[in-house]
């Protein structure tokens, strides 16, 4: 068996909270995708290290080649928030507040030239304004800038929510042994958006051995590793380290069979070529995966 398979059990105190790729609103996957699960063990693996963060080192992300996620029962739901939205935690956000301080100073006539002159920059470069815009502009309708501005800072987007009825559990398959990437397995707190809080154990696998036949899992699989139908699919990013852009241009997504909503029920799926059903028996009960057929046990 080439490389070692990390089990790590999930406990959300919150929804998963699911983006699109790239945006701050709307809807994104159901479940976790294989991308935003090593996010989040990196991100635990920075925070172990140092209190700020900082790109994780590139062969842990490379060494990491496969991610799976095994879903209790769930639902999922949309709503309307009020939040901060392409500007958020960024530099550019703090710099539209500043001007729309400048311009409520501008309402009772204490803004000064230069003061607005540097809101207008902001405006030009942030906040897509005219490029002839000037302070002249600016004291003659400082309300209508400060409602523009507001828009962009605190505009209400659809999220889309999942909510998980137990515990979720999370695949790694690791092409060396490393230690520390496991140590930070005890240590993940967010999954993607930092509303999505959980807590988390590494899982001792005490064995593994080859299913015959069909395997009943929980956990998405990757659509080209069986042969069965799928009741649900959804693309999903499966690496870390590049644009996401670039991502999609490089068809770095891969489609999933996902497990239905609300139910225990087990997805049953025959493998294809070149992958095998395992099954590994843990002291939380025994979980039934499908993988390349390298990571099989000898």
């Amino acid at each position: 068996m080439a490389g070692n398979y990390l089990l790590v059990k999930l406990v959300f105190h919150s929804p998963y909270y699911s983006y699109p790729a790239g945006a701050e609103g709307g809807r994104g996957p159901t479940l976790p995708p294989p991308s935003t699960l090593i996010g989040a063990l990196m991100a635990a693996y920075l925070r172990l290290r140092k209190p700020t963060e900082d790109e994780p080192p590139p062969h842990l992300v490379s060494s990491i080649k496969y991610t799976y996620f095994r879903a209790p029962p769930y639902a999922t739901t949309a709503s309307l928030n009020t939040h901060f939205t392409w500007l958020a935690q960024r530099k550019q956000r703090l710099e539209l507040i500043r001007a729309m301080g400048i311009l409520n100073k501008t309402v009772i006539g204490a803004a000064t030239e230069e003061e607005l002159r540097e809101a207008a920059k902001i405006i030009i470069n942030y906040a897509r304004g005219p490029k002839e815009l000037g302070p002249a502009h600016l004291r003659s309708d400082p309300y209508s800038w400060m409602a523009r501005l507001r828009a962009m800072l605190f505009s209400p987007w659809p999220t889309y929510e999942t909510y998980f009825w137990g515990d979720a559990y999370v695949l790694y398959l690791i092409d060396s042994e490393l230690e520390d990437i496991k140590q930070a397995a005890n240590h993940i707190f967010r999954v993607g958006p930092k509303e999505t809080l959980v807590s988390s154990s590494v899982v001792e696998v005490k064995s593994v051995k080859i299913v015959d036949g069909s395997v009943g899992t929980r956990f998405y699989v990757p659509r080209d590793a069986t042969t069965s139908a799928c009741r649900r699919i959804e693309h999903m990013l499966t690496t870390l380290g590049d644009p996401i852009e670039l991502m999609y241009m490089t068809k770095q997504t891969q489609v999933f069979c996902l497990p239905a909503p609300y139910t225990e029920e087990l997805e049953f799926y025959d493998p294809a070529p070149g992958w095998v059903g395992v099954e590994l028996e843990t002291d939380n009960g025994t979980f039934q995966v499908i993988v390349p057929v390298r990571y099989a046990p000898s």
